[in-house]
Parts: structure tokens; sequence; C-alpha cells
């Protein structure tokens, strides 16, 4: 029988050998992107709205592109909590507290996960969507997200579907792909998951 031949590199195992520092493994890093959408009547002509940041200058990957929210997995937390984490920290939009506009967020799982390498970085992408509908409210529509910045945020825009099709900016780790990704499976993974995953194959072999 022939021993089957693997590409892969085993994770090195770090021995500290102190009571102050504990052994750890090094291994693939766990990313999450939440991909937030959003609409209300009388904001930005009534139109679906995707929630993007631009990155600041200092930050070390991607500086001045623009992104939606992401970040890593931390300890003591499951995915869909750094994604909550993550937005809150680079917007100021902490989405617990607009649960009753929530009108889909997957049953807060992820809506496709990468593991291509890519890059030289080879993070596994965990990827979430949220979609909130205010319909009339407009006093309770998150617009002042758009004053905030730190040091990992130059800017935050909610940007309406029409300008987003048709922009030109320079964008971060394909977001701009991952976003039309996420609104596609929004409107038709629902329906068809393997349409949609096949769609997300075929997109993988090109980035």
């Amino acid at each position: 029988m022939i021993t089957p031949k693997f590409n892969n590199i085993p994770n090195e195992f770090v021995r500290n050998g102190t009571k102050s520092k504990k052994d750890y493994w090094i291994s693939r890093s766990a990313s999450v992107n939440g991909f937030i959408f959003a609409r209300c009547d009388g904001i930005n002509n009534n139109m679906l709205n995707v929630l993007i940041i631009k990155r600041s200058e200092t930050i070390m990957d991607e500086p001045n592109k623009y992104c939606a929210p992401c970040g890593y997995l931390d300890w003591n937390e499951n995915g869909y909590e750094s994604m909550i984490r993550e937005v809150y920290e680079e917007t100021s939009l902490y989405l617990p507290n607009y649960k009753k506009f929530n009108i889909f967020d997957n049953h807060q799982q992820s809506f496709y996960t990468e593991t291509k390498i890519s890059n030289n970085r080879q993070n596994v992408e965990l990827m979430y969507i949220t979609v909130l509908e205010f319909g009339e409210d407009k006093d309770n529509f998150p617009i002042f997200i758009e004053d905030y910045s730190c040091n990992e945020t130059a800017a935050v825009k909610w940007m309406d579907w029409y300008e987003f099709i048709h922009n030109n900016l320079e964008w971060a780790f394909h977001h701009d792909i991952k976003i039309r990704d996420a609104l596609m499976y929004y409107n038709t993974g629902l329906f068809n998951k393997d349409y949609f995953t096949q769609q997300m194959l075929k997109r993988s072999q090109t980035l």
C-alpha cells in the first residue's frame, strides 16, 4: 500500500518550561469578518446600506484601505461573539442593542468558512452576516457611528448599495468581493445553499 503524501507543515509546539508562561502551539489564526447590512426609510434614498470602515494609516495590515469590520478570534469567545466585539471596537456599533431590528443573522453561524492559503497569512476566515431593517424608525438608525474613529479605524461609513457597486475605492482583503458574496448568500443562499457553495468555490479559485 502506498503511503499518502500531504503538503502540511505540522504545528510547532513551544514549551516555555516556566510557571509564569504556558506551553502553546503555533498554529493558523482564525479571523472573523462582519458583513452588516441595514435599511431605513429616509436614509440614503431608502436603499440598502453596507457598513464599511477605512483602515487607519498606522495599522499594520492594508493601511488606508476599505473593508468590512474584521479581526481575530480571541480566547473565551466563539466566532459570533468575536464578530460582535470586532464590529463594536472598529465602528462603535454594538449589535445586541439593535436586536429588535435584526431580521437575519444566519442563526449566529458563519455563512462561509475560507481555509484557502493566501498572502502568506494562512488565516482561517469565518464570515458572518447581519441584516437590520428599521422601516420608518429613523431615530434608532445608528447613523452616529459615522463620527467614530480609533487607532485602527480612520472612518466609518454606511454606504448605500448604488454607491457600493459603482465605487472605485481600494479594498483590503478582497472585501468588496466578499460583501457581494454576503448579500448573495442572503438573497439566494437561503434557498439554494448548494448553488451558493459552488459559486464561492469558483470565486475562491480566482482570489
